[in-house]
């Protein structure tokens, strides 16, 4: 419930920038995020690599500046290893989800404007949730950082590739247990997150 307010309420303060932006830009991307291991107590925690899909509202200022917003999806799987046994929690299906509202500075070389690079940064909230139900999921303030650039065809389509870093602000805490005789350890909010991924998508001009 929380996440779906905190969605429209950026939608809806993107939509209330319309009339002041010079233009508007819907973008789809796909991002392939890699894996990411980090230290827990007894042992570590591995995110798995793969696909993650993002969709972008953008609205863009006098060509050189534009603000966004971001909604992202991982489908990920979390394994626990405990340390110096093989034990521990595998194949724990989860989500991950970014909803972000992010600044970008478009540098227009020698006025070109069919090749864009841009460079930005974002905040918002990130969330964490497993399939299975047996844990909580858990929402943290998160960060990203980001380059990329913008390849127009024309005046209403274009390519978007882009290269970023994202965590949340004061990572993940979590309890994972195995049941009776298994795994189990306690995840501090000191056990920080740090997701890196390449990715590019299509770019559709609104206005």
């Amino acid at each position: 419930m929380k996440t779906r307010f905190y969605l429209l309420l950026l939608f809806s303060f993107l939509f209330t920038t319309r009339s002041f932006a010079q233009s508007i830009e819907l973008r789809g991307d796909v991002m392939y995020t890699f894996q990411e291991t980090f230290p827990v107590y007894g042992g570590n925690m591995r995110i798995s690599d793969g696909a993650t899909y993002a969709g972008t509202l953008a609205a863009i200022f006098a060509d050189k500046a534009e603000l966004k917003f971001t909604y992202q999806n991982q489908p990920a799987v979390l394994d626990y290893k405990r340390f110096p046994s093989q034990v521990g929690d595998y194949d724990n299906e989860a989500t991950i989800q970014y909803f972000m509202l992010g600044f970008n500075r478009l540098h227009h070389l020698g006025g070109n404007d069919k090749v864009i690079p841009y460079t930005g940064g974002g905040f918002g909230i990130a969330n964490l949730s497993f399939k299975s139900g047996k844990y909580e999921s858990l929402t943290r303030a998160a960060f990203s950082i980001n380059l990329g650039a913008k390849f127009m065809i024309n005046e209403r389509i274009g390519i978007n590739t882009f290269a970023q870093l994202q965590a949340p602000i004061s990572g993940f805490g979590l309890y994972i247990g195995a049941g009776t005789g298994g795994a189990s350890a306690g995840v501090s909010t000191t056990s920080y997150v740090f997701q890196f991924g390449l990715g590019g998508g299509l770019i559709f001009k609104l206005k």
